[in-house]
């Protein structure tokens, strides 16, 4: 019999995705000195190689922003797979996840001054931030809408 794709494989599928990123996530912080000495030796970029420090921090800054973030994530999909979808702590949620992300485009812009291509990841932070926004704006409408539905009788 042929398993049909629906909603709830589909949660399970993305709470499964947010654990194997913490996964990752921690295996990265319990390896940034050799990740960063790999990352420095391996670009071309001129006098990059002396800065190792400097990319072990932005990786456990980025780590410390990152970790909240999929913590975030995994309640929103727990909120949604028990039907708690356009909800106060969801909004609560998407706010936060956005603030991560736009912490982490800082942090990236900074660390370009170092190293020109994390531009590029602030750039993709900003835009990931800005999409959550909206999602945030379009739950909270949604909310509303549901706050005024349930007292109409």
């Amino acid at each position: 019999m042929k398993h049909a794709w629906n909603t709830a494989s589909s949660l399970i599928l993305t709470t499964w995705a947010i654990r194997l990123f913490k996964v990752v996530g921690i295996t990265m912080a319990i390896f940034a000195w050799p990740i960063s000495k790999w990352m420095c030796a391996f670009s071309r970029a001129p006098g990059i190689a002396q800065v190792p420090v400097l990319f072990t921090v932005t990786l456990y800054i980025g780590f410390a922003l990152a970790f909240p973030c999929l913590v975030f994530l995994e309640q929103l999909v727990k909120n949604i797979s028990k039907g708690q979808v356009f909800c106060r702590q969801n909004i609560i949620f998407l706010r936060r996840i956005s603030w991560c992300c736009f912490a982490a485009a800082v942090l990236c812009i900074v660390s370009a001054l170092y190293y020109a291509p994390w531009f590029v990841v602030a750039l993709a932070a900003v835009f990931m931030a800005l999409i959550i926004r909206v999602i945030k704006n379009v739950f909270e409408q949604a909310q509303k809408i549901k706050d005024e539905n349930d007292y109409t009788i």
